[in-house]
């Protein structure tokens, strides 16, 4: 699909046509993700794919949750 690039401020703007951006689950505010392959621009959209053990190396004495005691079992939690 050919698009228009538009002048946007200083900037340069690429409109994503609606058919396009329902498929991809993109709205206003949305974040996406631009880079360079060879001699073409890639958007790339999608949620944030998170790394367990990048996670859990940020955490710290200092945001680290204290243990909470809600008292002693019943019903089904014996």
């Amino acid at each position: 699909m050919k698009v228009k690039i538009q002048k946007l401020g200083d900037s340069l703007a690429v409109r994503i046509p609606k058919s396009l951006a329902d498929k991809l689950s993109l709205s206003e505010g949305s974040q996406v993700d631009l880079s360079i392959e060879g001699n073409m621009l890639v958007i790339r959209a999608g949620k944030k794919r998170y790394d367990l053990h990048e996670l859990v190396s940020q955490i710290t004495e200092q945001n680290r949750q204290k243990e909470v005691d809600f008292g002693k079992p019943v019903g089904n939690d014996l």
